[in-house]
């Protein structure tokens, strides 16, 4: 997709292709890796400022999350200790990062429990992911008023 193309997508069609996309994949050594990989595509884009305000509370590993509005929209920057969770953390970012702040109200911070299940996303990611969403809706909520 085109960036123009997934600027306009809903967050539900986002859910959607992300968890097609997870899906498809074989194993759990497959959603290691793809995981591994959109961690990795982050690495140098993403400075967010580790102090405490900016922690991610339910994640063990460090786990850091900024949140901006730009032009009407959403803006993510996520950065992590472990490249793992920095990867899984990417998921959350990948739904909402462009929406607009009415899009960003109808974020679904439960999305997590359709991808929970197997050996990559555990119970304290689970957790991390829906922390992340809660945040990002409660931003939106701020910026509407």
């Amino acid at each position: 997709l085109g960036i123009l193309e997934e600027k306009t997508m809903t967050f539900e069609a986002r859910e959607q292709r992300l968890l097609q996309n997870y899906r498809m994949l074989e194993n759990d050594l497959d959603r290691f890796d793809w995981i591994i990989q959109k961690g990795l595509s982050l690495k140098d884009k993403n400075m967010t400022e580790r102090i405490k305000s900016n922690r991610i509370d339910s994640c063990d590993s460090g786990l850091w999350m900024t949140v901006s509005e730009q032009e009407g929209r959403i803006r993510v920057s996520i950065s992590s200790d472990a490249l793992l969770v920095q990867g899984v953390a990417s998921l959350a970012a990948e739904l909402v990062e462009g929406l607009t702040i009415d899009e960003a109200l109808l974020v679904d911070e439960n999305f997590p429990d359709k991808l929970y299940g197997d050996n990559i996303i555990t119970p304290q990611r689970c957790a991390s992911l829906k922390e992340i969403l809660y945040r990002i809706r409660k931003y939106a909520e701020a910026w509407k008023r």
